[in-house]
């Protein structure tokens, strides 16, 4: 943590509420009636997100989709600015993105400048329609970028950072609220 200060947290959905909250968005992505080409998961959390939603939504559909992965970066977890513009990592998709429906999916709506950037490049790209599914959302974007899928809300201080745990990047499965205290 910058400047040594010391952090304490509160779990606020542990493993089997954040699977619900991702049962949540399957079934409102199902409902929402889109006949979609694939997700992508936005680098790193977004990526095993997309994956589990993926999961669920074959279970409601049938139907297997495609989940590509796009890496923007800007914050670090702790919400220093890394980069002054999001720094985009583009993969190969595993479907064409011209004419493509699909949904964009990451771990926590912030600022928006993450989603955006995403939004941006796919949507020059020719995607025809992109959705937006996010865990976690906290107050109101700095830029006018909603998410249309929302597991968790949070209204939270500033200086709180909702941080999310996912296999594989760590061993348990959690959104834990944070604050610099010291």
């Amino acid at each position: 943590m910058p400047g040594g200060a010391a952090e304490s947290g509160f779990v606020v959905a542990d493993e089997t509420r954040v699977a619900a909250g991702i049962r949540r968005l399957a079934a409102s992505i199902h409902a929402g009636g889109d006949r979609l080409t694939g997700l992508i998961g936005i680098r790193r959390r977004g990526v095993p997100l997309a994956r589990e939603l993926a999961r669920e939504l074959a279970a409601l559909t049938g139907t297997a989709l495609p989940v590509g992965e796009i890496g923007v970066k800007r914050y670090a977890d702790d919400l220093s600015i890394l980069h002054e513009r999001p720094m985009l990592d583009i993969l190969p998709l595993p479907f064409a993105p011209r004419g493509a429906r699909i949904v964009l999916v990451d771990d926590v709506l912030y600022s928006g400048h993450t989603l955006f950037a995403a939004m941006q490049h796919l949507a020059g790209e020719g995607v025809e329609a992109m959705r937006c599914a996010v865990l976690c959302a906290r107050g109101r974007p700095n830029f006018a970028v909603a998410a249309d899928y929302v597991a968790f809300r949070f209204d939270v201080a500033p200086d709180v950072r909702i941080e999310v745990e996912l296999p594989p990047f760590e061993t348990t499965t959690a959104i834990t609220l944070k604050r610099n205290v010291g």
